[in-house]
């Protein structure tokens, strides 16, 4: 079984009261890419539903994302604004844009989302621009 499905697995025992939040969650934390808590764990469903919350789960975060440079930048750009439906490759990108051009959390999303920009290359002008105030 692959941990994807022992992750689901786990969920749902859980939620068939077959097993405590406590040894979910310890069980979750030992395959899971992310931390998960048992908040999460208990409200996940009031988003999204569990396949797409499992992918969440373990989808690879990228790893060097110190090395993201202009060509990646734009193709992981590219692949947000074609998969919009896909919570996980959207926070694994925003996360790592964000923290290779120094941009707060949800800077990317609001950009993409309230302010109706997506244009690839644009945004990636907006990540790299120097918004840091000097006092």
């Amino acid at each position: 079984m692959d941990k994807s499905e022992e992750i689901k697995r786990l969920i749902i025992d859980f939620e068939n009261d077959k097993i405590s939040s406590e040894k979910a969650l310890i069980e979750i934390n030992k395959l899971s890419n992310v931390v998960v808590d048992n908040f999460s764990l208990q409200t996940y469903n009031s988003s999204m539903d569990l396949e797409m919350y499992v992918r969440i789960l373990t989808l690879e975060s990228i790893a060097d994302w110190q090395e993201i440079d202009d060509k990646r930048a734009i193709d992981l750009i590219n692949e947000i604004l074609t998969s919009t439906d896909d919570d996980a490759v959207l926070l694994r990108n925003f996360e790592a844009l964000e923290k290779r051009y120094s941009k707060p959390t949800g800077a990317l999303s609001d950009w993409i989302f309230h302010d109706d920009i997506t244009e690839a290359n644009e945004l990636l002008l907006l990540l790299k621009k120097n918004t840091t105030i000097i006092l």
